[in-house]
């Protein structure tokens, strides 16, 4: 993984990488072009367990990345460059050195050649130096650095995953007419959606609230965020008699809240039978029929899920 830096605030969190590894070099790459090429993508690849690995895209196009670059003595003129920084202990500057012979002509046998001798630990270097009742014990070595390595790579993908996910999370479904409707039994097929019932004049409010519980569930719950299978939706009024009939929502008690699984052979809705914020929903969604507040886990076939009542969509109306 190439770490992107973009201002000092990214460069001490890099520098913060590998906390078991406190002396694992930092090799940073500050190049012209406004993307990593597959050149260097390859080096860190062929020396990932050796150096943690950065880059600083365009340097000199905003203050923050020029900032960066001027702390390393990298000029416009030098790009494309490689520094090594080797981490010093507490209150000690980092030494830096930059690597030689850097250029747009270089090869990936040209960038290894000259980075690997830099890199102290790198672990060619110290099976090469070791003798050979040694050498097992270096690979040893090589093998535990390389499954914590991994090990963080994994958890700062996930992070970064649902980071992502957040950010992406999808706006509640507002159902105000029958093709919204259609559209949203289509997808409930593999999924798992809540359904919130409430006044008139409440949708608005109520999808701000699940909007951002979406959020939340996926941060607590990446896996989640990873299937896209949830959906929230909102249906507003209580003229749809059949549907409310159908899943026993008490227009006299609003807001309510249904939770259909159609993620697994037996489909079945719970209905939540309390007043619900971003705590309640997410317990509800965690715990399903263990929840104090739940009621049902009925079985039941979603063709039997009854037309959108209500206000006459124009759209299913024919030609007059």
């Amino acid at each position: 993984m190439i770490e992107r830096i973009d201002n000092p605030r990214d460069l001490l969190e890099y520098l913060q990488l590998y906390p078991a590894y406190p002396k694992l070099p930092r090799v940073l790459l500050f190049t012209a072009q406004n993307y990593v090429g597959p050149l260097y993508k390859a080096l860190s690849q062929a020396l990932y367990t050796d150096a943690v690995f950065g880059a600083v895209v365009a340097p000199f196009t905003t203050k923050d990345k020029a900032a960066v670059a001027e702390m390393y003595g990298v000029k416009k003129s030098d790009l494309p460059a490689i520094v090594v920084l080797y981490p010093q202990d507490r209150g000690d500057a980092d030494e830096v050195k930059r690597v030689p012979n850097v250029s747009a002509s270089s090869t990936l046998e040209d960038l290894t050649a000259a980075l690997q001798p830099m890199l102290p630990d790198a672990y060619e270097n110290q099976l090469v130096q070791a003798p050979p009742e040694e050498q097992e014990n270096v690979q040893r070595i090589h093998g535990q650095r390389k499954s914590y390595i991994a090990t963080e790579h994994d958890i700062k993908r996930s992070k970064l995953d649902a980071k992502r996910a957040q950010e992406e999370a999808p706006a509640p479904v507002v159902v105000n007419s029958q093709t919204a409707w259609k559209d949203l039994q289509m997808n409930l097929l593999g999924h798992q959606t809540f359904i919130a019932f409430v006044q008139p004049g409440e949708a608005a409010k109520t999808s701000e609230m699940l909007h951002s519980t979406t959020k939340r569930i996926f941060k607590e719950l990446p896996s989640i965020a990873r299937e896209g299978r949830l959906i929230f939706a909102i249906i507003e009024g209580t003229s749809h008699h059949e549907i409310n009939k159908f899943f026993g929502v008490d227009v006299t008690q609003f807001p309510q809240l249904i939770f259909i699984d159609a993620s697994t052979p037996k489909t079945k809705y719970y209905k939540h039978v309390a007043a619900f914020n971003e705590d309640r929903i997410l317990h509800f969604y965690v715990t399903k029929g263990a929840d104090a507040l739940a009621t049902g886990g009925k079985d039941f076939k979603l063709d039997d899920i009854p037309a959108f009542g209500g206000d006459v969509d124009i759209e299913d109306v024919g030609d007059l």
